[in-house]
């Protein structure tokens, strides 16, 4: 089986014309059949602290809180880039000194669309969910993936695979 890999901007086309599907879904939907976050970290955790957190929790990422404010995210990425790659210490610096900062932020009215064009555009893995200012989870790109499958949404179409380099910025 070879798949071909469509823009973005074709998915609602396909979606409405092809498919007769709802609107693209939005990020409140999506918030709502994920887990409320639970795997926090202070920013002057120890790293070795928040690796062991990442363990324990099973995921890729931590979200870095103080007193109740986001401040970013922790994830094997940081660790690997800021910490690993630099030859440094885990047990001497902290999340803050490597952790995600100023990520790009949606709304819950916010589409997935609008988070698949973040991603790429910021070249980030996790995109925060904001109501007005309040801190509501995060949205990650598996998330994406995993609502457009639930949704129906066919990204792969059987036939031979077409790369176009316009279509390179728009993938998942």
């Amino acid at each position: 089986m070879i798949y071909v890999i469509r823009p973005v901007e074709e998915f609602n086309y396909f979606r409405h014309q092809h498919f007769n599907l709802p609107a693209m879904t939005t990020v409140a939907s999506v918030l709502a059949v994920k887990p409320r976050p639970f795997n926090y970290i202070e920013p002057d955790a120890k790293v070795s602290d928040a690796l062991n957190l990442l363990g324990a929790v099973n995921l890729s990422y931590l979200v870095v809180m103080h007193d109740q404010q986001f401040k970013g995210v922790f994830c094997e990425h940081d660790f690997c880039k800021n910490v690993a790659m630099r030859g440094w210490d885990p047990k001497a610096c902290k999340v803050e000194d490597v952790m995600t900062k100023n990520l790009p932020t949606v709304s819950p009215d916010d589409t997935i669309e609008t988070c698949v064009k973040l991603f790429n555009a910021h070249h980030v893995f996790y995109i925060p969910v904001f109501d007005q200012y309040r801190f509501e989870g995060i949205i990650t790109r598996g998330d994406v993936i995993r609502s457009m499958l639930r949704d129906g949404v066919r990204v792969f179409d059987e036939g031979k695979v077409r790369v176009n380099p316009e279509w390179h910025d728009s993938v998942v």
